[in-house]
């Protein structure tokens, strides 16, 4: 999220009529604090708004949840909110009760990605790995119930597991997405 890349997203964003802007904040050679996170932010903000764009930032393991509400509240606009990822915080040792509870009501884009977690066979850890939506450990009606009412754009996002080789595991996903997407719709008009 440096200035130049949010500048040019904005434009490609308005350019394609989206009235949201997804960002992930870091990159492998760009990992700002949250001052440099805001003023950047800041900086963009006449621009989000005057495009009546959405930028929404995506949660993910560097930053507590804690971190990202703080980010969201210090910028006090409705053209910043959360990506909400039901999944990434795990990776912070933030559970999805945590993460939703903090981040739900700042939430204008929904990543709905199921999740299992599993003791590994020799029992000296634990495996998180995905799984069709309403198949694993995401509660979905608990989850849409703690959402902002300004969200209005849900993703799925699945974390397929590796199969013997690439072509059985894209017909795992299409099985996933196609089971997963019939679930959903009891959820979604």
């Amino acid at each position: 999220m440096t200035e130049e890349h949010l500048e040019k997203y904005i434009r490609i964003t308005e350019k394609i009529r989206s009235p949201i802007l997804r960002f992930v904040i870091d990159d492998k050679n760009f990992i700002p604090d949250k001052e440099d996170v805001i003023s950047i932010i800041n900086n963009a903000l006449k621009d989000l708004e005057s495009r009546k764009i959405i930028l929404a930032i995506e949660n993910y393991e560097r930053l507590s949840v804690k971190d990202f509400a703080w980010i969201i509240k210090k910028i006090g606009s409705d053209s910043v909110g959360i990506c909400l990822d039901t999944v990434n915080s795990i990776g912070a040792g933030e559970g999805i009760e945590t993460t939703v509870t903090t981040l739900g009501p700042m939430t204008v884009n929904l990543h709905i990605k199921e999740f299992v977690i599993r003791r590994v066979d020799h029992k000296l850890g634990f495996l998180v790995e995905g799984a069709s939506a309403g198949e694993g450990m995401l509660n979905i009606p608990w989850l849409l119930q703690h959402i902002n009412p300004r969200c209005q754009s849900a993703i799925l996002e699945q974390w397929t597991p590796w199969e013997k080789d690439m072509q059985s595991t894209i017909e795992k996903e299409n099985k996933w997405a196609e089971r997963s997407i019939e679930y959903l719709r009891n959820f979604f008009d």
